[in-house]
């Protein structure tokens, strides 16, 4: 293993870390990258990372979901559009817990 690569299992730990640090930069170009490397790497199935990807997309309304959906076009377009983002994480989250519920009702 070359030493550039982090070891597999150092992945869900840094991550929730990485994607907080991506919302308070606003950085959605790296936050949408880290989305796909915790889809990738299996770190989705975390709930501290699904939290950070929730908390991400509430927080950065420019950054939009994977899924190729970008809300309404109607009145509310970019609040809408991170709505529906949150709302689609939220949905693909396989555990949800009082932090996920309170991150999506703020």
């Amino acid at each position: 293993m070359r030493a550039s690569v982090a070891p597999r299992s150092s992945v869900p730990a840094s991550l929730p870390a990485a994607l907080k640090s991506c919302e308070a930069l606003g950085l959605r170009a790296l936050g949408a990258s880290l989305h796909a490397l915790a889809i990738r790497s299996g770190a989705f199935a975390d709930r501290f990372t699904a939290n950070a990807l929730l908390n991400l997309y509430i927080k950065l309304p420019g950054l939009h979901h994977p899924s190729g959906t970008h809300g309404p076009s109607g009145e509310g377009g970019v609040e809408s559009a991170a709505l529906v983002g949150a709302r689609n994480m939220f949905d693909e989250m396989l555990e949800r817990d009082v932090v996920s519920w309170n991150t999506l009702s703020l």
